[in-house]
């Protein structure tokens, strides 16, 4: 019974760790295209100034 109870324990632990690392990445991901959004409007700015 211990075994099933520790694995039950695992799995929700698990469950837990894995919401967050969901909520975590798509704030990452967010960032990172407001980023990239950034970047390429500074590129084409200066593109557009030196050009």
């Amino acid at each position: 019974m211990g075994g099933f109870l520790s694995s039950a324990a695992a799995v929700n632990g698990w469950n837990g760790i894995v919401k967050k690392t969901i909520l975590h990445s798509k704030r990452i991901f967010r960032g990172y295209v407001e980023f990239q959004g950034e970047i390429h409007f500074f590129a084409a700015h200066f593109l557009y100034r030196t050009g």
